[in-house]
């Protein structure tokens, strides 16, 4: 039997609110590197800013997958602000997809592919130093820690994301009832006071107040053991 997976205490050092607040950042911005790649490589072809690997379906498809995760992840990161669970739902349901989509590219690209041959201008400029058969052997070992460097990391924010959303399901992060009350700081601040107002109102050891401020056992107390004659 499998063991089940447990949630996340931290996320990249600190917590997984703002280790999910993070990962949603970075995700963002790698959505907006994507569309700008594809500007240069579209819009404006005669530039050489551009980077194209999968030929331009590919990068067109994939541009528009980047497209439709910039709302996702505008939302995501306003979900991991005000903890609602819905929104970083939605965001880690296209974290999962992401994850899918560049596993799928890179090891279609740098394993399934030759690496050698995906990146053709790589080997030569290399074959024109150090060879060709070791520019190859080179390329092909880059390539496969290439592609584990960026499935761990993805893997991990996977794992944090999914924890935040756990810890909301549970209500780690849900505001207490008595945030809900109006003047919760005045009543805080007031309410601690009141036990010694009455004690100093009362002014007597052991004495109880009934109907207002007069003792029921008096004022006067015996402390001596055993007592004497009370009369």
């Amino acid at each position: 039997m499998l063991p089940s997976l447990k949630p996340l205490a931290s996320c990249c050092c600190c917590g997984v609110s703002t280790g999910t607040s993070f990962i949603v950042i970075i995700h963002f911005l790698a959505c907006v590197a994507v569309v700008v790649n594809s500007v240069f490589l579209f819009v404006l072809p005669n530039t050489k800013e551009s980077f194209a690997v999968w030929g331009p379906e590919g990068m067109l498809l994939f541009t528009m997958f980047a497209v439709m995760g910039l709302p996702v992840t505008v939302g995501g990161l306003f979900g991991s602000w005000l903890k609602v669970e819905s929104y970083v739902r939605a965001y880690l349901l296209y974290l999962l997809a992401t994850f899918l989509v560049v596993v799928t590219m890179l090891s279609w690209a740098l394993l399934v592919k030759d690496p050698c041959v995906t990146a053709d201008g790589l080997h030569s400029e290399m074959s024109k130093t150090y060879g060709s058969a070791f520019s190859c052997g080179m390329i092909r070992i880059g390539a496969y820690l290439f592609v584990a460097f960026t499935v761990l990391p993805q893997t991990y924010a996977l794992w944090c994301v999914w924890s935040f959303c756990e810890d909301l399901r549970v209500g780690i992060h849900s505001p207490e009832l008595s945030s809900l009350m109006i003047g919760q700081d005045a009543v805080f601040v007031k309410n601690p006071q009141e036990p010694l107002k009455q004690s100093m109102r009362n002014a007597q050891y052991g004495a109880v107040p009934v109907g207002g401020e007069h003792p029921i056992f008096g004022s006067e107390h015996e402390t001596n053991y055993p007592p004497g004659p009370m009369y």
